[in-house]
């Protein structure tokens, strides 16, 4: 009898460890034990659900990028947090969510299921829209963090490595993408990717490796970078398996290769990043004429007044410029030495005097210039306010005066307080658009004597995806609201993936459609202006406004026409030309070729289609109409 007793007990034995969740390899465990970096779980809240994350530091002098990394299908494991801590030792703070989090017994997470099959069975089932809403709140918050650089990758294992090629397609402000042994998204969903993908497979891993060829095709067709590492003879979940004290060589092989790569690749990109983060361009001298359009980046809507055109920009204390025939401009000079205390104490971390992506309008006698501040990376910005009578420099009346905040946000709200556009609608009303790439795009309404929100502690309507877009800027045309945006990337030159996007409303709060029905609000836009060959990036549609030919420049009266087709905003083109009597738009290009590849402003004719849809005409005949 002692053989089936025997046999009895090494069965027990054998389910133990069989039904003992993967969740607690001891070798990954005493591993994290061991580490001396400031390991923390924190609680991340967006919308109704609350999600766990564990945080791990590097030990480093100075800010560090992001790493938002997606656990296996075994769930937020004693591996994950090891591999959290492994890559936060070589310089990265690693955000690693437990996307599990409330969906265990009692409300609980990972460590709540009681076996490696239910975590597997539950990871399988999670909602893909939770996943990437869960994912995306982890990554704002590494972001807001005060020792991050602003610079965000993601990576992921297993299931976590199919989430994270997905998430490329999704998430604009990435740097980078590393995708462990993970499926690719669907072809269609490439074209959305902003960022550089780096694969790592395992050649003993044919359901997966099998897909790299047609991903690698795919990607190449959508002009994505895409270079994945088949290594010989490791199976799946090598970065997991090489680990194991009882790994096979193969295994342990692909893993030491494989991490070296993933370090080596995460500084690369992040110094390429931090490279093409917007420098300074304090631009021409002052008051020498300068044939040719500017070099502005985010230009304000372009006015003309007393004779001139104006335009402000991005830059130290807000640049701007002005011609008499928008063929040769003359830099004017800024408009602060320093941003106003007020303003620039919702920000502090901005350095006192780079100011972002301006608009302006006229009324009561006064131009009203809304602008941003803010910090690279940081969603904690504001939209300040300064006033103007004149806009000529040598104008004895020239003052710019403080009229201090008019919207802000606190880095913890579904909003990032930039790009102002605004706009008086028919009925007299006044209104400001704003956001950029977090939380939604929204719309306030501000008081047309102050120009202040009338509700500054609300947050405005939302009327589109920020996770798609900034720039925004609406104007009204035949009884309808439109509303452009910016989808794509920003401030990489001609490797920017910029373009500009419509669609309508009757109200100017929504909701806005493109031109297939789709809603604005969950991504739709209909493309307004894309890349050509030479003009990389269009971006920040503003509608030319000419005050020389307003019909009442006192008070808010005369000011209705300017929104609605009818007079102000009419501005003919010079005669002679094609255009003659169209009304333009201002842009950006991230990068003109035929100017050096550097961001320069154009202006360019506004044109209709017979049912009321925008179209980009161009100031060349052989180019006229849509692109």
């Amino acid at each position: 009898m002692r053989r089936p007793i025997l046999f009895h007990l090494a069965l027990v034995v054998l389910f133990a460890f069989t039904a003992r969740p993967l969740l607690a390899q001891d070798w990954a465990k005493a591993a994290l034990e061991k580490s001396p970096r400031h390991r923390e779980y924190v609680a991340l809240r967006h919308g109704d659900r609350t999600v766990q994350a564990f945080v791990v530091y590097p030990e480093v002098s100075q800010k560090a990028p992001v790493v938002l990394m997606v656990h296996e299908i075994f769930g937020l494991s004693d591996w994950a947090k090891e591999m959290a801590d492994e890559l936060a030792a070589q310089g990265f703070i690693v955000v690693t969510p437990d996307l599990l989090s409330g969906f265990g017994p009692n409300g609980g997470g990972t460590d709540a299921f009681p076996g490696q099959d239910d975590v597997t069975r539950a990871v399988s089932a999670l909602d893909p829209a939770v996943v990437t809403a869960d994912l995306d709140a982890a990554a704002d918050y590494g972001k807001r963090l005060p020792s991050a650089n602003g610079k965000l990758f993601v990576t992921g294992f297993c299931w976590g490595g199919g989430k994270s090629f997905d998430f490329a397609t999704h998430r604009r402000d990435l740097a980078a993408a590393f995708v462990f042994y993970g499926p690719p998204p669907a072809d269609d969903a490439l074209k959305n990717i902003t960022a550089p993908v780096y694969g790592f497979y395992g050649g003993n891993d044919a359901r997966i490796s099998a897909t790299v060829p047609a991903a690698t095709d795919a990607m190449k067709a959508a002009g994505k970078k895409y270079e994945p590492v088949v290594y010989d003879g490791a199976g799946h979940g090598f970065m997991r398996a090489g680990e194991d004290p009882a790994a096979n060589a193969a295994n342990k092989t692909a893993r030491t290769e494989g991490f070296k790569r993933l370090v080596a690749l995460l500084n690369q990109e992040n110094a390429a990043a931090q490279a093409q983060a917007p420098a300074r361009n304090f631009g021409p001298a002052i008051g020498v004429p300068v044939a040719g359009m500017p070099f502005v980046h985010d230009p304000s809507t372009v006015v003309h007044f007393h004779g001139k055109y104006y335009v402000f920009s991005t830059g130290r204390g807000a640049p701007f410029y002005s011609s008499p025939d928008t063929i040769t401009w003359t830099r004017e000079g800024s408009v602060f030495t320093a941003i106003p205390d007020a303003v620039h104490a919702l920000v502090p971390k901005n350095n006192g005097t780079d100011v972002w992506a301006p608009d302006i309008i006229r009324m009561n006698n006064q131009f009203y210039l809304y602008y941003a501040v803010s910090s690279w990376g940081s969603f904690q910005s504001a939209i300040g306010l300064a006033t103007n009578p004149v806009l000529d420099p040598k104008d004895p009346a020239y003052k710019w005066t403080d009229r201090g905040v008019v919207i802000s946000s606190n880095g913890t709200e579904d909003l990032n307080a930039i790009d102002p556009g605004v706009i008086l609608a028919p009925d007299g009303t006044l209104w400001i658009c704003y956001g950029s790439y977090h939380g939604s795009i929204r719309v306030t309404q501000l008081d047309p004597h102050t120009g202040i929100a009338l509700a500054p502690k609300t947050l405005g309507a939302p009327i589109a995806t920020a996770r798609e877009s900034e720039a925004s800027d609406i104007i009204s045309h035949d009884g309808f609201f439109y509303l452009f945006v910016n989808h794509g990337s920003c401030c990489k030159g001609k490797d920017s993936t910029y373009n500009i996007r419509v669609g309508r409303a009757r109200t100017i709060t929504g909701p806005y459609m493109d031109r297939d029905g789709a809603p604005m609000s969950t991504g739709g836009g209909t493309l307004f202006l894309a890349s050509d060959a030479q003009r990389i990036g269009p971006g920040h549609f503003g509608l030319v406004r000419d005050y020389d030919t307003e019909p009442k420049e006192a008070g808010l009266a005369g000011l209705n026409d300017v929104y609605t087709g009818k007079g102000a905003d009419v501005v003919k083109a010079e005669a002679g030309s094609d255009t003659e009597g169209a009304e333009r738009f201002s842009i950006h290009y991230e990068a003109n070729l035929t100017r050096g590849g550097r961001s320069v402003l154009d202006i360019r004719p506004l044109l209709w289609s017979p049912d009321g849809w925008p179209i980009a005409g161009d100031n060349t005949a052989a180019t006229a109409g849509s692109h």
